[in-house]
């Protein structure tokens, strides 16, 4: 984690945080869409709409990274978050 004064602190909390808050939630209401969506006939839809959400946000952490880290040239936590 970078150090209070470091300039890439903000960036780090943000991404931590909107991984989550955003992402990592789409994982529990994919993994069992039936807690979620009690018929099961909707649950296809349910379940390829928070897949198609789950890709959007992977775009938008891909579209962030700044160099062979994801805040550049510094290995972060969010590096083994993210599995860079």
């Amino acid at each position: 984690m970078p150090g209070p004064h470091a300039p890439e602190r903000a960036a780090f909390l943000r991404w931590l945080l909107f991984l989550v808050a955003n992402l990592y939630p789409t994982f529990t209401y994919a993994d069992i869409p039936g807690r979620f969506v009690p018929m099961e006939a909707a649950q296809a839809g349910f379940l390829a709409t928070v897949e198609a959400y789950r890709e959007k946000l992977w775009r938008q952490v891909e579209g962030e990274v700044k160099g062979p880290w994801f805040l550049g040239g510094r290995f972060s936590a969010l590096d083994l978050y993210l599995g860079i």
